[in-house]
């Protein structure tokens, strides 16, 4: 079946189809490029609604290709002030996205409610389209430069993974103790592992990175001697301050219960569908999801200044909850004082009756060698049935005594509602940047105006092709031999 013109219909629809796929093609590197011309103004329009929210960027210094744009977001800044954990995580996540080539950066932390939002967040293409060390060198000089360093006090615990260049991080914001993601030398210690050999399992791994003292730590070190020396030399060759539990907190970190940098990996699936966005869209959605997290917290703390059991105990929920269970635990340790706010705790299991390992508690340190007042800085279930038993104190007297330790980002904070009021939040509304043909003209002339840099986009993705090859694509009239592999 032929046209007129004795052309098949066939031809003319390859070839409507080529001409269609080329002109999407020319409209998504139009607005590849439109896009990064749009994304100084863009920033500089949010920095001017809210002069806390900083900004900076890096390009190529004689072609102007970009390289970095990092943004840390004031708001957040200022509700993590008030009642932020001490602790925080960074990673690296590669760009899904069809057209960018690069890579994606979040330091996650976390407030006291337990509820996680991302203080900053940079994007790198170009030459920097790889996770390596100038990229975390960049993202620690922005920290200083942004004012945010205060955030990371002297102490402060920082999750990254090992081997990825977290060390030049480091070196930027001194006085933080960093630890290794265990989750990260896990994966590493399954390929130390034979496989010709059965018998490893993760438990054999976690109850090294779990160990409550240096005894228990050699004990389910030596574990691994037998069947897996070079796992056993490999988990050796790792500092323990960076890794085991125990060794964490004698150097001064406080984990909060987090034992691998889960903290950056839920910041990376917190942004798992910004990472497959262009660079603008993506600080576009960073600013829309921050401005959320930060309003419901506020909205939040109005709610618990209003509820009679938070305000009682001038806990956020999060911090009741713990201390009710914690109470109730209590009620199975039996206490013996053996000094000035010093005890000696044997929890006793209620369904077995079994006794557990004697432990040492010191209120006046907040210490206790359960670990889980160093790990979480809240009294642990022995310093409620220490109290309990000995001053017959109630679990809401106990948090509210001033010989007892509790962490400031747990206790409500009046003042928040307040100091957030002042910080005015963008409007995250997408500023239509498309709206004529000619603006992006007009933007980069702006930005010269401005002092804002006029970038270049990086080279564009280019897309795989799958399939096979022509030379090995079956033709019609000829014969393909295949080789099948016998199981014989």
């Amino acid at each position: 079946m032929q046209e007129d013109d004795g052309v098949p219909v066939t031809s003319l629809k390859a070839h409507a189809t080529y001409y269609a796929k080329r002109s999407v093609e020319r409209q998504h590197k139009a607005v590849f490029m439109e896009k990064f011309l749009c994304l100084p103004r863009f920033l500089h329009d949010v920095h001017a609604k809210n002069p806390e929210t900083w900004f900076k960027f890096a390009a190529h210094p004689d072609t102007g290709v970009f390289h970095a744009a990092f943004v840390s977001f004031g708001p957040a800044a200022t509700l993590l002030r008030c009642f932020g954990r001490n602790v925080s995580g960074a990673d690296f996540g590669h760009s899904s996205s069809p057209v960018f080539e690069g890579v994606y950066a979040l330091g996650m932390h976390q407030t006291g409610s337990s509820v996680l939002i991302p203080l900053w967040a940079a994007c790198f293409g170009g030459d920097w389209m790889n996770e390596k060390g100038a990229n975390w060198e960049f993202c620690g000089r922005c920290i200083l430069e942004a004012g945010i360093q205060d955030l990371y006090p002297m102490g402060h615990t920082h999750f990254t993974d090992r081997h990825k260049g977290a060390h030049f991080f480091d070196g930027f914001i001194t006085g933080i103790i960093s630890c290794y993601c265990a989750l990260h030398i896990l994966g590493n210690t399954r390929k130390h592992a034979p496989v010709d050999q059965k018998g490893f399992h993760d438990n054999m791994f976690w109850a090294v990175q779990g160990a409550k003292s240096a005894g228990e730590y050699f004990i389910n070190l030596t574990k691994f001697k037998t069947n897996y020396p070079a796992v056993k030399q490999y988990l050796e060759s790792i500092p323990r301050e960076r890794w085991v539990h125990f060794a964490q907190l004698a150097a001064g970190a406080h984990t909060y219960g987090w034992r691998t940098s889960n903290m950056a990996e839920s910041g990376q699936s917190w942004a798992k569908k910004m990472r497959s966005m262009h660079p603008l869209d993506f600080f576009n959605a960073y600013f829309t999801k921050c401005s959320i997290v930060v309003t419901r917290q506020l909205q939040n703390q109005k709610k618990w200044a209003a509820h009679d059991v938070c305000t009682a105990a001038g806990l956020v929920p999060w911090a009741v909850n713990k201390a009710q269970a914690m109470a109730l635990a209590g009620r199975n340790v039996q206490v013996v004082q053996v000094g000035p706010d010093q005890y000696q705790c044997q929890y006793y299991d209620p369904g077995t009756v079994a006794a557990h390992v004697q432990r040492s508690l010191n209120i006046a340190a907040a210490r206790c060698t359960c670990l889980e007042y160093q790990t979480y800085r809240f009294p642990c279930k022995d310093v409620f049935a220490a109290l309990q038993a000995t001053r017959g104190d109630a679990w809401i007297t106990v948090v509210k005594k001033f010989d007892v330790y509790v962490d400031t980002c747990f206790q409500l904070n009046p003042n928040l509602a307040m100091v957030m009021e002042t910080v005015i939040a963008p409007d995250m509304e997408m500023l239509n940047y498309m709206r004529d043909s000619d603006y992006a003209t007009c933007m980069s002339l702006e930005n010269a105006d401005l002092g804002l840099p006029v970038l270049v986009p990086p080279p564009m993705r280019v897309k795989e092709k799958h399939g096979n090859s022509k030379r090995n694509r079956k033709r019609k009239g000829r014969f393909v031999m295949h080789v099948v592999k016998s199981n014989i």
